[in-house]
């Protein structure tokens, strides 16, 4: 980015962060570190499937790292073209999200339905691409609660880096979902319990009970 980016030092590509860090590496070490501990904790209440959950996603996950954490952005973004426009940001936002709503969460939906639906929302998402870094982490965390919720077990942690940047470019530069809905379908697991399991389990997680159930 340019000296102009508001989120970044003066004169850097660098992030503003809240180590003061000036070095990119070292601070993409650390923040590499540090999220994937985040995105490995449970987010309890479960986020509602709202743009205001998303935003408590992403600032779940950068919460340690960025003081603009779960806001949009303000600023312009490209990645050989434009994302969408800052001043668009929660109107699309609001759109995508009331589409998912009259969708009903793509809640009884068989698996391939199912990917197929994520597949477009979730390219929909990069498109708009709300925050000015960390969209695919927050997109990809957010897909595996909508999927908890459809009554599917998503673990994006399967997803290989190189398969979702593809399948996130071939929708954003094609409108070409296939791919996508191809990768979450590799993604998407047999269900080891239920929605109401799982809101149980963490209950018991937040008031200290033991609890071993993976993450």
């Amino acid at each position: 980015m340019s000296d102009e980016d508001p989120y970044a030092y003066p004169g850097t590509d660098v992030l503003k962060n809240n180590f003061g860090l000036r070095d990119a590496q070292q601070l993409d070490r650390i923040e590499q570190a540090i999220t994937r501990l985040r995105i490995r904790e449970s987010i309890f209440p479960p986020p509602p499937l709202t743009p205001d959950g998303y935003a408590q996603i992403h600032r779940h996950i950068f919460q340690d790292v960025y003081p603009w954490a779960g806001q949009y952005r303000t600023c312009e973004l490209r990645k050989d073209l434009w994302f969408e426009q800052s001043h668009k940001i929660e109107p699309r936002m609001n759109e995508q999200f009331a589409t998912l709503k009259e969708e009903n969460f793509f809640q009884g939906l068989s698996r391939d339905e199912f990917t197929k639906k994520a597949a477009v929302h979730a390219c929909e998402l990069n498109d708009i691409h709300p925050f000015r870094e960390g969209n695919g982490r927050t997109n990809r965390l957010f897909l595996e609660h909508l999927a908890e919720q459809a009554g599917h077990e998503l673990r994006c942690d399967l997803i290989e880096p190189k398969s979702w940047i593809e399948a996130s470019k071939r929708g954003f530069h094609r409108n070409d979902y296939s791919l996508m809905a191809e990768v979450l379908e590799d993604a998407l697991q047999e269900p080891r319990f239920d929605y109401e399991t799982r809101l149980r389990s963490s209950a018991h997680l937040d008031r200290g009970e033991d609890n071993d159930r993976e993450r």
